[in-house]
């Protein structure tokens, strides 16, 4: 379960039993606009802090065990 929490301003991504290698928040124009790699599950269960970036839709693009997974988000 991929989600972002408008109250704490956090990305947080549960039920991934190993790490993530790579995070994307990539904006509906196909810009990168924050990245993170080698993210534990703690971290991703406790949430990433997501500043400084617009509201709007974004897509979550995360790597893990050579597997790609894609979430669309919606940021206020």
């Amino acid at each position: 379960m991929i989600y972002f929490n408008n109250n704490t301003s956090k990305l947080i991504a549960k039920g991934f039993d190993s790490a993530v290698d790579r995070l994307m928040l990539i904006n509906i124009l196909g810009q990168t606009v924050q990245e993170f790699s080698n993210l534990d599950t703690i971290e991703l269960e406790n949430g990433l802090d997501i500043m400084n970036v617009s509201t709007g839709t974004y897509v979550v693009y995360l790597q893990h065990n050579n597997q790609v997974t894609t979430k669309k988000i919606i940021i206020n």
